[in-house]
């Protein structure tokens, strides 16, 4: 199913073939329309952390994020992140948002 790697990755060339592949088969598109008429969830997310340095609860944090929205995902649930601050990702989802409260 997958091909062997050799020892020496040429990555950004890698990431290239990848890409080509997802846009190929439209994989982006059939993650969105396999969720179409699905309930969903809103990860609401707070401010970017803009003082202080940096530290493990920011990794925590953000793995926190990622796991729940891939979970979701997988589950068949759609769903986007979404910022406090109003930032969605994408225009069919500001839309419905623009009227909920944080």
């Amino acid at each position: 199913m997958f091909k062997e790697l050799p020892d020496k990755i040429n990555l950004a060339s890698l990431e290239k073939d990848v890409l080509k592949f997802w846009a190929e088969h439209k994989i982006f598109e059939k993650s969105i329309s396999s969720r179409e008429g699905k309930k969903h969830f809103t990860f609401y997310e707070g401010p970017p952390t803009a003082n202080g340095k940096p530290g493990i609860h920011h990794v925590i944090a953000r793995t926190d994020k990622d796991l729940i929205c891939r979970y979701k995902n997988i589950a068949g649930i759609s769903g986007l992140p979404q910022s406090r601050m109003g930032y969605t990702g994408s225009a069919r989802w500001k839309s419905k948002s623009k009227n909920r409260s944080a």
